[in-house]
């Protein structure tokens, strides 16, 4: 991490780019950023290195990916954006040089926030830094449901259930009715998409809880799709399969620039009224 530097010392940072492969904008900075950065005496060096940061450069599924890559390694990423809503990133990619002139001055923070891991069939993945939904294509799946083991739904009709993190609680989860939470506060998420009881509420739930869902079934026999992040994981046709969700043990390094102010961005990017 980068820290405050005392007048006149000289700290050299070591970092690691990364670019969306099929963002021609992205390239061109990218090569653009590691002439700037050594010409300033900083290093720039492969991915499979050890580094002081990752600089992103792309949208926000891009910057979702390489946070959960590089957290397990324990090396923070700042997202500059190369896309289009750019909500998780800290500027626009017009901007690279002020931003990356703020970080090596060390005006930036990292932000220890909750991943996901997903357990199936025994098989762990993750960690995930959005979201993990379980949802029919066509029309309406059946669920059991269990936090902890208790059983919290059964037999519910519904599209699916999303688990969401703090971080991703901004996406699908608030566009099918859940609420936003703020990225600091360590919680999980649990919202039914679509269900067809009137009285269905998504349900904030302690982090360390554990979340069971069992799908039982729909009319046309179709499988439901398990997807993590945006990537499809699997398809659950079986029933009894055993889907567990729960808090990765490993904390995701979002590397954000001290001026950035969450609501803010939510005003900016995602419409919520001022």
């Amino acid at each position: 991490m980068a820290l405050a530097k005392p007048s006149g010392i000289f700290i050299s940072m070591k970092f690691i780019i990364t670019a969306h492969p099929e963002k021609d904008n992205a390239q061109k900075t990218k090569s653009e950023m590691e002439r700037w950065l050594k010409e300033e005496s900083h290093e720039v060096v492969s991915q499979n290195e050890d580094a002081d940061l990752v600089i992103v450069l792309g949208g926000d599924g891009f910057v979702m990916h390489n946070i959960a890559k590089f957290s397990q390694r324990d090396i923070p990423c700042l997202g500059i954006n190369a896309g289009n809503v750019g909500f998780l990133t800290s500027g626009n990619i017009l901007e690279w040089r002020e931003i990356l002139k703020k970080v090596l001055g060390g005006n930036y923070k990292i932000e220890k926030r909750i991943g996901l891991e997903l357990e199936l069939d025994g098989k762990k993945f993750g960690p995930f830094a959005n979201d993990v939904y379980l949802k029919h294509p066509t029309s309406m799946g059946s669920f059991n449901v269990k936090i902890d083991s208790e059983n919290i739904y059964k037999n519910l009709n519904s599209d699916g259930f999303i688990v969401s993190t703090p971080t991703g609680s901004t996406g699908y989860n608030v566009s099918a009715g859940g609420p936003i939470i703020q990225p600091g506060i360590f919680s999980l998420v649990l919202t039914p998409i679509c269900p067809v009881h009137l009285n269905i509420r998504s349900l904030v739930i302690n982090p360390d809880s554990e979340i069971e869902i069992e799908f039982l079934g729909s009319r046309n026999s179709d499988p439901v799709y398990l997807v993590a992040d945006g990537q499809t994981v699997d398809e659950i046709s079986d029933k009894n399969r055993k889907i567990i969700i729960r808090r990765h043990p490993k904390k995701l390094l979002f590397a954000v620039l001290d001026n950035h102010h969450f609501y803010k961005a939510l005003q900016d990017k995602k419409g919520l009224m001022k």
